[in-house]
């Protein structure tokens, strides 16, 4: 059966062909490259090793201004990249480490006190090669967990000049830690404004206000506060305003005479998303096209696309893990070929639902990003009354929303891929089993999600039928199945220490808050005549 669409397939084509060149014009223009850095690989005992980044700045001569990141819970060191980048073109050099349990370094569960030790490693072999790194310039910094270790590590360490903080309140003093900068995002599900304004005030001793700059830096008592309206606690390390204005109080805090320089990683992020979206444009429609152009894409050639992806994935695996090319463009060409390969596959399978697919998947998406918004909105109605100018900035933090979280994930897939991707490829079983389903039956991930979506759609639009005469079976299995995945969830990431035991609910309340309240929301919206319209318009397409 052949599907005649060309006005679709002209405009998936060319809406493919702008974001391709639209990713190259920003890729161009916002491209960190080249950049120049080194691997660590610092032992704290025969067993036990940590693996960093140490990123040079080009034009700063030796001893370089230091600062050593830390990352959050579940994120790696390639999480605190923008940031380091960032930090580099303004002249500092940056140690970003995987913490124990992440990334590279070695597998252990949480612990604060480990994260500490291992912080203090990284500062002595920062204190044992003053030739490279300047002992008087020396700061710290960090995410959730990883502003956690920076502040005990600021607290401890007395050759510590100044510290970035972001997405993490804790009691301080005027003295300790020295030159504190301070950022949260405005919708921060963990320390709120309120905490951060406290947070400040100790550190003062006075009613002080975000966006101002109190204390002394050369007596390392300097504070303040940034309240960015454009962010959450999980896009804090990629927030424009965070990583300038605490880029620019590195350079406060190391005196740093140096020109300073545009931001670049927004713009660079945004060129990779684009680039990855143009891409599986391109090559859905264009495949979906040989269809209809009576190119044979049967089985036989089918079973050939196979043997084609599996063998280039196997000479790049071995080219990457004998150092024959490098091993982040290995590692990078992998993980675009898996995202993008069930979409192509459904394509070949599906041609006259693809642009349906498209369609309907940019709709919800918006839908969970609006959802997701008025939840914080809703969380932040204070602050958005209080300072009314904060409201400008939710179209930026709805736009930067998926753009950060999607970018992120990929580096989070990419840890979980990889146990070593840095220096070599070391691929893990996990590998296989991601790309083992299209392998087996092509199109089969998306066609089932497409399916279960459906599904999910037309029963959660169904009449509203409140009873306590009688609950079907299949209501208690909805249900059942719903609580068990919330404990499973939960449960796992205890069981695998991701998150200690004693802030089990603090991860309950995250995922009510950021999951199941937008969700409520996002259900809301389906059952609306003006959402079940679109849908119904965009399924008209495949007629």
């Amino acid at each position: 059966m052949m599907y005649k669409q060309p006005f679709n397939q002209r405009l998936g084509l060319g809406l493919g062909c702008i974001l391709l060149g639209l990713s190259l014009l920003l890729n161009w223009i916002y491209s960190p490259n080249p950049i120049q850095s080194e691997l660590l690989t610092i032992p704290l005992n025969p067993e036990k090793t940590l693996v960093a980044r140490l990123y040079i700045p080009p034009k700063t001569p030796v001893p370089y201004p230091t600062i050593m990141l830390w990352h959050g819970v579940q994120s790696s060191k390639e999480t605190m990249e923008p940031w380091s980048i960032e930090l580099l073109r303004q002249g500092i050099a940056v140690i970003a480490t995987d913490s124990g349990g992440f990334g590279e370094s070695y597998k252990r569960g949480y612990s604060a006190e480990e994260n500490l030790l291992e912080a203090k490693a990284i500062a002595t072999y920062i204190h044992r090669h003053p030739d490279r790194f300047d002992p008087k310039r020396l700061g710290v910094g960090g995410h959730s967990m990883g502003g956690a270790t920076a502040l005990a590590l600021a607290n401890e360490d007395n050759q510590i000049k100044t510290t970035l903080v972001l997405g993490m309140s804790a009691d301080i003093d005027r003295l300790n830690p020295p030159n504190l900068f301070m950022g949260i995002g405005l919708y921060e599900q963990f320390s709120t404004p309120y905490d951060m304004r406290s947070m400040l005030q100790q550190g003062t001793n006075k009613l002080a206000q975000p966006n101002h700059l109190y204390g002394d830096f050369t007596q390392t008592t300097a504070r303040k506060l940034i309240i960015s309206p454009t962010s959450d606690h999980l896009i804090e390390p990629f927030d424009p305003t965070l990583i300038y204005e605490s880029a620019q109080w590195a350079r406060q805090s190391f005196n740093l005479k140096t020109p300073i320089q545009p931001m670049i990683m927004p713009g660079f992020i945004l060129s990779q998303i684009i680039l990855l979206l143009g891409t599986t444009l391109i090559l859905s429609y264009t495949l979906r096209n040989k269809l209809n152009l009576k190119v044979p894409l049967g089985q036989g050639a089918l079973g050939g696309s196979r043997s084609i992806i599996i063998t280039t994935i196997l000479l790049l695996l071995s080219l990457g893990m004998t150092g024959k090319i490098p091993a982040r463009s290995t590692t990078d060409f992998i993980l675009i070929t898996g995202l993008i390969l069930p979409v192509i596959h459904y394509a070949i399978h599906h041609p006259s639902r693809l642009t349906t697919f498209f369609r309907i998947t940019g709709l919800y998406l918006i839908l969970i990003v609006i959802a997701y918004t008025i939840v914080g909105m809703l969380y932040r109605l204070d602050e958005l009354i209080a300072h009314p100018a904060m409201i400008l900035g939710i179209p930026q933090f709805m736009i930067q929303l998926p753009i950060t979280l999607s970018y992120a994930r990929v580096d989070e897939l990419r840890s979980f891929l990889f146990p070593v991707y840095s220096q070599s490829v070391q691929p893990s079983l996990r590998l296989l089993i991601w790309f083992l389903p299209e392998l087996i039956k092509p199109g089969i991930i998306v066609h089932s999600v497409t399916q279960a979506s459906r599904w999910s759609s037309q029963w959660l639009r169904q009449p509203f039928q409140i009873t306590h005469q009688h609950i079907t079976n299949r209501s208690w299995l909805l249900l059942g199945g719903l609580i068990s995945l919330l404990m499973g969830i939960v449960y796992h990431q205890v069981k695998t220490i991701a998150i200690p035991l004693e802030y089990a609910g603090i991860a309950i309340k995250l995922l009510i808050h950021m999951v199941i309240i937008p969700g409520l929301f996002i259900i809301a919206m389906m059952r609306s005549s003006v959402v079940q319209k679109i849908e119904q318009q965009s399924s008209s397409l495949i007629r």
